[in-house]
């Protein structure tokens, strides 16, 4: 039998027949090297590791690996199973026992008494049962100081002297302490403190705490937590979420396939696609901030999940999915000039009626965002957070320049500056309706010349908040009027956006830039998105370029042959 035999150099990381050997487990488990080093000058030289791997065993002070033993019989073991062997003469001894060995651990250096061992054991609270058993073994050379327990103000348990929070409920703790007062650390603290919060409370990380405490709640049904989460485990959150969803996605018989809206028919609900691109992306931030990466190591299964292939696969899958059912990305329905100016006469015929203060204010306030949005061409979301330190009014009195630094796009140093003119209509002059309502709050005792412009009541709705109004709160407004007109047709203050786009788009507004440059976009595919310029082409255009081109047939072809088909054209030298 002859065997021609060829030798091929595949790395590791391949090779499918290695996988086996890189997953990890908990055996895996050590102190990293920075940590082993600072043990071995503490307490070193060790002789020997008590419980090991021969692919963790900690090294000496000559980086060789020490003496250890093993669960099982290897290569490089000193001995099988520790509680089979005679520790008692060991010098001086090391072990990092698995949690659940700890206390037999304890019992069996106790019985073999080796003259000193050192211990690496977890900081549990409430204290485990061989607490006292490890505390009777420490030698007296070791300082050992009891000190008080300090009881929380809120659930009154007993808690460690040096404890921040209270160990039972998270109540934050004062340490009474007799060490003078550092003023500077007191600032640098509330200065940190006073930079979380503010962090905390941005809408981004609202949604994101939301969903890790639900990602959280769904693995612990099963006793896990986001630290050992798998790619399977996301998926199957994601299909509990999916069927929570709002976006119908019909079966390519069925006779509303393509249609917008639901229907009574059997087709399931599902979430957007683009929806559930935003939660992993927010998942996969919840598992970076975990100390998870932004990879996924297939080999191992170490990483981050949602790199992962099962679960980027899921994404294409109900993509896909949603493409069959000819569902395509919704936009927010435009809202026109028109509307906005029926609104803004009702808002109007409103305040002349005589409300009461607070709904007087709330009047004055709406018909000024919505004027200047329109006009604008701003974010809801981003006008709420305006403030009138950042009006600047024209020289000539002709209208307003406002300038953003705070909002969904803006960051390290980008602005959106964009000005508003003075209209003859007051009805929907954007600049007038400012002026009118900071006066108008002038008149009831509100201040609206510093801090926030557009401002929002208290729960009692008797006093106004130095606080900004909302996407939401205007979206409750907005829709509002459109209902007690009978006009409602689904726009949303987004659509006041889109509204503002088409608007230039549609007027002969010939410099994209300039478009572009007015609402605050930073990219051209944003301006065709809200502009829908692609959309509203004049579509007899197209035909009628066709039946000039059936006059004459041979004219397309012979252009092709002059430029486009190169491979045909003779060298130039």
């Amino acid at each position: 039998m002859n065997i021609d035999l060829h030798l091929l150099y595949i790395p590791s990381k391949c090779n499918p027949a290695d996988i086996p050997s890189r997953i990890l487990s908990f055996q895996d488990t050590m102190l990293s090297p920075q940590a082993w080093l600072l043990v071995q000058k503490r307490f070193g030289p060790h002789t020997v590791d008590l419980m090991a791997l021969d692919s963790n065993a900690m090294v000496d002070d000559g980086g060789k690996p020490l003496r250890h033993f093993t669960p099982c019989s290897t290569p490089k073991s000193s001995g099988v199973n520790l509680f089979a062997q005679n520790v008692t003469d060991e010098l001086n001894p090391y072990v990092f026992p698995p949690f659940c060995l700890i206390s037999p651990v304890l019992s069996f250096l106790v019985e073999q008494k080796p003259k000193c061992c050192t211990f690496v054991f977890p900081a549990l609270s409430p204290l485990p049962c061989w607490w006292p058993t490890l505390w009777s073994m420490i030698p007296c050379g070791i300082p050992r100081t009891w000190k008080p327990a300090s009881p929380c103000g809120s659930c009154s348990y007993p808690n460690d002297d040096d404890a921040k929070f209270c160990q039972s409920c998270g109540n934050y703790l004062e340490i009474q302490s007799d060490e003078p007062v550092d003023l500077i650390d007191i600032m640098v603290n509330e200065r940190i403190r006073h930079l979380d919060i503010m962090m905390e409370n941005t809408p981004y990380c609202k949604k994101v705490s939301a969903l890790e405490k639900e990602f959280s709640d769904f693995l612990s049904k099963n006793a896990k937590s986001i630290v050992f989460a798998t790619p399977e485990e996301v998926r199957k959150f994601l299909i509990v979420k999916d069927c929570k969803g709002k976006t119908q996605v019909h079966e390519i018989i069925c006779p509303n396939l393509g249609k917008s809206g639901i229907f009574d028919c059997p087709c399931p609900l599902r979430l957007a696609s683009s929806t559930v691109r935003t939660m992993l992306g927010q998942l996969k931030r919840i598992f970076e901030n975990y100390g998870k990466g932004r990879s996924w190591d297939e080999g191992s299964n170490l990483g981050n999940p949602i790199a992962s292939k099962k679960v980027q696969r899921y994404l294409e899958a109900i993509t896909r999915e949603q493409a069959i059912s000819h569902r395509v990305v919704k936009q927010a329905k435009p809202l026109f000039f028109d509307k906005l100016r029926k609104i803004a006469i009702l808002i109007d015929s409103k305040i002349v009626k005589g409300n009461t203060t607070p709904e007087k204010f709330i009047l004055l306030r709406d018909q000024a965002f919505l004027k200047l949005q329109f006009f604008a061409g701003d974010r809801a979301s981003d006008l709420g957070k305006c403030l009138s330190q950042e009006i600047r009014r024209l020289r000539d009195d002709s209208g307003f320049v406002i300038t953003h630094t705070v909002g969904k796009t803006l960051s390290n140093g980008k602005k959106n500056e964009f000005s508003v003119m003075r209209l003859d209509d007051h009805s929907v002059c954007p600049v007038f309706g400012i002026e009118k309502y900071v006066s108008g709050a002038g008149e009831m005792g509100i201040n609206l010349t510093l801090g926030y412009l557009f401002r929002i009541l208290d729960c009692s709705r008797k006093r106004v908040l130095e606080a900004p109004v909302s996407h939401s709160v205007m979206y409750g407004r907005l829709k509002s009027y459109l209902r007690e007109l009978g006009m409602d047709e689904g726009e949303t203050p987004h659509g006041i956006r889109g509204g503002c786009a088409v608007t230039l788009a549609v007027s002969g507004f010939g410099n994209s830039q300039d478009i572009m440059d007015h609402v605050g976009w930073f990219s051209r595919g944003s301006l065709d998105r809200y502009s829908r310029l692609g959309k509203m082409a004049d579509k007899s255009t197209v035909g009628n370029l066709f039946k000039q081109v059936s006059d004459n047939p041979s004219y397309a072809s012979s252009v092709y042959d002059k430029y486009g088909d190169t491979s045909k054209l003779p060298t130039a030298f």
